[in-house]
């Protein structure tokens, strides 16, 4: 059974999505915030929304100094 409201860890959010577990990393580096590592598809997708541009190319890597890198 699908319940989309349940909060979900990477490896569950990813296959709930469609994506991999890299994907949801990068999401992460660009600043989609997993408190306790957790998240719903609501909220990814809201991110997803509010980031049309985000593209994981960009973010192949942790911030070094903890701040979000700007996308190009």
């Amino acid at each position: 059974m699908k319940r989309p409201g349940l909060l979900k860890n990477m490896t569950e959010l990813s296959a709930a999505l469609g994506v991999s577990t890299t994907f949801i990393k990068r999401m992460k580096y660009a600043g989609f915030e997993m408190p306790g590592g957790v998240s719903t598809e609501a909220w990814a997708l809201r991110w997803l929304k509010d980031h049309p541009h985000f593209r994981q190319k960009d973010y192949l890597r942790p911030p070094l100094n903890g701040s979000v890198q700007c996308g190009a």
